[in-house]
């Protein structure tokens, strides 16, 4: 994001998890992927709203479990993403202001 490069969209990354068979999860600690049995890859582009690459790690899923995933995943992305957004922002607030108000 800092090499000058222009960007049309940001790519967001998640992982999610199902604990004791139902509960939907993000960012899992080791013990407990361990313990579930599924894990829930998404890659979001933010601006587009597409779902770039999904990897689903699981045996069996119900439709109702990777709907939970599916959603909570989307929603963290966008989240993340908009930390990424306020944070570029700064930075280059910071650079306009050092180079051009010295």
């Amino acid at each position: 994001m800092d090499a000058g490069i222009a960007m049309r969209d940001f790519i967001v990354a998640t992982t999610a998890g199902l604990l004791n068979g139902n509960v939907a999860v993000m960012d899992l600690i080791f013990d407990e992927e361990k313990r579930q049995n599924c894990e829930f890859v998404l890659v979001y582009l933010l601006k587009a709203n597409l779902i770039s690459y999904v990897n689903l790690d699981c045996n069996k899923i119900r439709v109702a479990d990777f709907e939970k995933l599916l959603n909570l995943s989307i929603g963290s992305c966008e989240q993340v993403a908009e930390v990424m957004k306020k944070a570029v922002k700064a930075k280059i607030t910071n650079n306009i202001n050092s180079f051009y108000f010295k």
